[in-house]
């Protein structure tokens, strides 16, 4: 992988450290205040869905949508985008409820507007929680 991509998402969970700001404000944390208190859904930086799944230390799942299952289970390979997320398998979250898991909007939609595809579920372990 180039190291250039390293750089190419930001991990709002996080602080950044970088050595000085892009000059649109006058501190990384006045960028940081700007974003999470004066734009539409900034809040979501910190507090939203996926966020607090990755570091409940519970096993998340996933929800992916294939028209190749059969392939899929044959071939027990999963090929990712080469869109323009370079390396992504794209999917959407499910939430816990107590009738079982239910699927994020995103998934909802899918599942609604793509009827010739099958789902899949994934649970991610916590094992990075060790590291």
């Amino acid at each position: 992988m180039r190291n250039e991509w390293e750089h190419a998402h930001t991990d709002y969970t996080m602080p950044a450290q970088r050595q000085i700001p892009a000059s649109l404000a006058e501190s990384e944390s006045d960028w940081r205040h700007h974003l999470e208190r004066s734009t539409p859904n900034g809040w979501l930086i910190r507090h939203n869905a996926m966020t607090e799944a990755l570091v409940s230390g519970k096993p998340m799942y996933l929800l992916h949508t294939t028209k190749d299952i059969n392939a899929i289970r044959t071939s027990r390979q999963l090929h990712v985008s080469t869109g323009c997320l370079v390396g992504a398998l794209y999917c959407s979250p499910l939430a816990r409820q107590r009738e079982g898991l239910r699927p994020h909007n995103l998934g909802t939609y899918l599942m609604r507007t793509k009827p010739s595809t099958k789902p899949m579920v994934f649970e991610v372990p916590h094992w990075w929680r060790s590291w």
